[in-house]
Parts: structure tokens; sequence; C-alpha cells
């Protein structure tokens, strides 16, 4: 939750962990993070697509190690803007919730690495 703070406070705002699991913001809204909320998910699918993929393993390690960074900070954007929106009142486009949300980015951002992996010509 450290970088979902992080982010929040580059835009301005002050938030803080009252419970290992909570994140809230000085006078505004707040986020329980479960489970389903550490995109465990699609970070094994990831994993896996470069493990069953041809390349050096030097080639594979640097793909997952970025491709899990790239994952993670879209999870903490995710996070952010849904303790911000809590706290304003905003509404998901479409009526859809965050979880969802997040997982159109995430497989949007997989299936864009996946192409430049496959194509990319960097063997290590």
């Amino acid at each position: 939750m450290y970088s979902t703070k992080c982010f929040l406070g580059l835009l301005g705002y002050e938030s803080f962990q009252p419970a290992p699991t909570q994140l809230r913001l000085v006078g505004g809204g707040a986020v329980n993070l479960v489970y389903k909320c550490l995109g465990y998910g699609v970070t094994s699918f990831w994993l896996a697509f470069v493990f069953a993929n041809t390349g050096s393993w030097k080639k594979k390690l640097l793909w997952m190690v970025g491709g899990t960074a790239v994952l993670y900070i879209i999870n903490t954007i995710r996070i952010g803007l849904t303790l911000l929106g809590n706290g304003k009142k905003w509404s998901f486009p479409f009526g859809w919730d965050n979880h969802t949300w997040f997982n159109i980015a995430a497989y949007g951002a997989i299936f864009l690495m996946m192409w430049v992996y496959d194509r990319s010509r960097l063997n290590v």
C-alpha cells in the first residue's frame, strides 16, 4: 500500500493506513484491500506466458520482472483512483466496478507485452 500512498501524495492527497488491509484519505473515503485486489491472477498469467515461451533464461527473467512491474504500477494507479473516487463519490463508466476496469487495463497491457515479446530480437 506504500506505493499507492506515494501515488496519492504525488497527486496532492494525504492518506493513511488505519488497518493492515485498509487505506484511507485524510478527510475522505477508504478502500479495503482483499485478496483479489492484489492482481495475482493477471500476474500469474503473464509469468506463465513468458515461462512457457521461447527465449533465453535471461530474456525470460527480464520480461518477467518488467511485466510484473508494469502490472504492479497499473494496480497501484487503480487502487489510488478508486480511493479518490470513493471520497469524491465518482461513479465508474458503464457501471463496471474497479476490478473489471483493472482487468481490462491489465490484460490490454499483457497482450501488448506479449506482442512485443514475440517480436523482440533481444537475446540477452
